[in-house]
């Protein structure tokens, strides 16, 4: 995938997707909200909704799942899916790009993104902790 002058694409192509990967990890809450379906808090939809687990609890002798496991099922959406794999192709352009011989800062550059998108909870927390130690230290 060069041209004649020596121009390689994994690692620009590989940027991108990381930057999207990034965008998409820093904005998930934003993203969450906006695709989520607006729900009416109106009388007549919980009076509805009452009804429907009433029925399901006494007539079909349904068990509501109880928290912890409606805690386990959404512990994985679907934007978290969708950055974690953004950031896993980084990572694989970033592999590519360094083994067609590309500007190793680049190669660096993509998988560097594709793994800070990937673990971006923890990223978080590091960071917060990192501020807590420079407070810390500071104050002594």
């Amino acid at each position: 995938m060069s041209d004649k002058k020596g121009i390689k694409y994994f690692g620009v192509i590989g940027l991108i997707i990381g930057l999207l990967a990034l965008t998409t990890a820093v904005f998930q809450g934003d993203l969450r909200a906006a695709f989520k379906p607006a729900n009416d808090d109106s009388l007549k939809f919980l009076a509805i909704k009452a009804g429907k687990s009433l029925i399901k609890r006494k007539v079909l002798g349904q068990q509501q799942p109880d928290v912890l496991e409606r805690v386990a099922n959404d512990t994985h959406d679907m934007i978290q899916i969708i950055y974690m794999a953004l950031g896993l192709l980084a990572i694989i352009f970033g592999i590519i790009s360094w083994l067609n011989k590309e500007h190793i800062r680049m190669s660096g550059v993509v998988i560097s993104l594709g793994l800070v998108a990937i673990a971006w909870q923890y990223v978080i927390i590091a960071v917060i902790i990192a501020i807590l130690i420079l407070i810390i230290s500071n104050l002594g």
